[in-house]
């Protein structure tokens, strides 16, 4: 922790005038003698965590990827449409590498990272877990969904919180933002979140679930 002696004085400049600057000053003082996460013994043992973490998950999808690449199955079956599939794996790899953005210090690269990759790696998740719920729920029913059809669903699922995220950019600085802000710009996410919920519930009787 920072002592008073080791404050800038550009801090306690003589704009103290009025009660509003003091309490700016205040504040500003209180932003350099705070003690940042990751330099007290609790920060570097959740860095640690976070750190192992997500190198065993990222571990394990990428064996996961490659056991789907060299399986016997997948060479039998090269009509199975797969890219759903991949999607979901990519969203689950982008979204356990941002651990180690996470685990950084916070730059303009990494809170550009998290912010984006954040909102990124859920709408591939649910968007591709809600596009092979639509399939299954439109098979059911005797109408088979063109893979075409699927592709552009998907891309224009995605496309959303891309232009959520750069607007979000564009209005906010990168490392200006709080946890609260940060839920409220995945609002798009929850939303997916409670449609895919929806189509569980729907689609739980169609045996191609299990």
């Amino acid at each position: 922790m920072r002592t008073a002696k080791e404050i800038p004085d550009e801090v306690f400049s003589s704009n103290c005038d009025t009660l509003a600057n003091c309490d700016a000053v205040i504040e500003v003082a209180d932003i350099y003698t705070r003690d940042p996460l990751s330099t007290s013994p609790g920060g570097h043992l959740w860095t640690i965590l976070l750190l192992v973490t997500s190198a065993v998950n990222v571990g394990l999808i990428l064996s996961y990827q490659l056991f789907i690449l060299l399986s016997p199955a997948r060479a039998t079956n090269t009509r199975k449409q797969v890219f759903l599939s991949q999607a979901l794996l990519f969203g689950l790899l982008l979204g356990s590498s941002l651990g180690f953005a996470y685990s950084l210090e916070p730059s303009t690269a990494s809170c550009v990272a998290i912010r984006i990759g954040t909102g990124l790696s859920y709408v591939l998740i649910y968007s591709a877990i809600m596009i092979k719920q639509v399939f299954l729920i439109s098979l059911n029913t005797g109408v088979y969904l063109p893979v075409i059809y699927q592709i552009l669903l998907f891309f224009f699922c995605i496309l959303v919180q891309i232009a959520i995220s750069i607007q979000w950019l564009v209005l906010v600085p990168p490392c200006q933002f709080d946890a609260q802000e940060h839920i409220f710009y995945l609002f798009y996410i929850f939303f997916l979140i409670f449609f895919v919920a929806f189509l569980s519930i729907k689609s739980v009787h169609i045996k191609e679930n299990f």
